[in-house]
């Protein structure tokens, strides 16, 4: 049995970082990164990804990490019964927009799960 732990304490990276073009592009220029999130209908441990997209683990985590630095992931804690803890993810964003300003610099506008639009440049 597991339940689900957010830390109030600290601000959910998410929420609070505002990623540039290039690391939205970055994380989902790799078809594993897009895989990932699109597998995750639920929040899911690396380990559950790695065997249900048959991936190895060690390649589920580099794009878990290019997912998160970009503010695309929210990450939970389940803490089972037995004492171990296993770290879920989980999208956080329903869409991202990447448009052309007059100035010829790109804007990019995430729309957050749940939440207003944040919008970044490059």
């Amino acid at each position: 049995m597991t339940t689900s732990v957010d830390p109030a304490d600290s601000p959910d990276p998410a929420e609070s970082a505002d990623p540039t073009v290039d690391d939205v592009l970055g994380a989902l220029a790799s078809e594993t990164a897009r895989r990932i999130v699109g597998a995750l209908d639920r929040p899911k441990s690396a380990r559950e990804l790695a065997e249900e997209l048959d991936l190895p683990e060690t390649t589920v985590y580099r794009a878990l990490e290019r997912l998160s630095t970009a503010s695309l992931l929210r990450e939970r804690t389940a803490v089972r019964l037995d004492g171990h803890h296993t770290t879920e993810y989980a999208p956080a964003f329903e869409g991202v927009r990447i448009t052309l300003r007059e100035d010829r610099s790109l804007a990019l506008a995430v729309e957050r799960t749940g939440d207003a639009t944040e919008n970044s440049s490059s």
